[in-house]
């Protein structure tokens, strides 16, 4: 099975090298990185096709004027020829010989549509800070709780899909495209979980996209407010509970939810993972 990796970029030449190597240096051959380049006005254009020399046979480079990350990730899962797909920010990276694994996942089960899994947090120097592990999916759960809160984007793969019933992105949505995207992709569909890091997520205090809006803050909690509305609505119980007591039960999802987390020793093992974090860079 064929592994298409979508990247939008837009001024990340200090780090899709990172990216790009991530990615081509899989222990899987039958791959192709689609890098779709939003009208970068760094050397991004120039470091991606040094690459493409180098790989011309796994790496498909596109330019388009600049439109936003969604649009140049719905154009990518239009150019993109494998069986498999999997969505990696330009300034992230995947864990090291994680494709044979999920490859082997999907070509064993036929009706398998979804395979994900937790992701590493790191700092702009590549160092893991700490490892966000996820609960089982729970369909439900993340409608009402949010799937920026249940899934993490550069740790999905998806099974391609026909293009009549292909899932897209919203073009009008700048910060979570991703969860709501996940929120229609997840719909129906079957999930294997690998309760293992699949990506790092390079935590910056601020991306480019932030910086480009001045009510960055309004946009983020709008866009997710959107997410759950939306999600709300694709759940059997909103015919017959009224949207305004959602908030009840979205409290009881999170609260167990918390216990599941203590139970699992989630907060023990993050905050462990940021004490020595913190240790190992106060001796440096």
């Amino acid at each position: 099975m064929k592994i298409s990796v979508i990247t939008p970029n837009y001024n990340y030449s200090q780090y899709i090298g990172q990216t790009i190597e991530s990615v081509v240096n899989q222990n899987y051959d039958d791959l192709e990185h689609v890098i779709i380049d939003d009208g970068s006005t760094d050397d991004s254009v120039a470091s991606i096709k040094k690459y493409q020399q180098k790989y011309p046979q796994k790496i498909l480079l596109f330019e388009q004027e600049n439109c936003g990350q969604s649009r140049a990730l719905n154009k990518a899962l239009d150019q993109l020829n494998g069986d498999i797909i999997g969505w990696l920010n330009s300034d992230d990276t995947f864990c090291e010989n994680i494709f044979l694994k999920i490859a082997t996942i999907f070509e064993a089960d036929s009706d398998l549509d979804i395979v994900m899994g937790n992701m590493n947090v790191v700092d702009l120097e590549g160092q893991l800070i700490f490892t966000r592990k996820h609960l089982k999916y729970n369909f439900t759960e993340s409608c009402l709780l949010g799937h920026f809160t249940t899934t993490s984007s550069n740790a999905v793969f998806w099974r391609r899909q026909d293009k009549s019933d292909r899932v897209y992105f919203n073009n009008e949505l700048n910060y979570n495209m991703d969860g709501d995207f996940f929120s229609r992709l997840f719909k129906e569909k079957k999930v294997f979980q690998l309760f293992e890091p699949i990506g790092n997520f390079r935590g910056e205090h601020s991306t480019i996209a932030s910086e480009r809006f001045d009510n960055w803050n309004e946009i983020v909690k709008k866009e997710m407010n959107y997410e759950l509305d939306n999600s709300f609505s694709r759940l059997s119980v909103s015919n017959f509970v009224r949207k305004s007591n959602r908030k009840y039960i979205k409290l009881i999802f999170q609260i167990f939810r918390i216990v599941r987390r203590i139970i699992y020793f989630h907060y023990v093992s993050k905050y462990l993972q940021l004490a020595s974090y913190k240790i190992k860079n106060l001796n440096n």
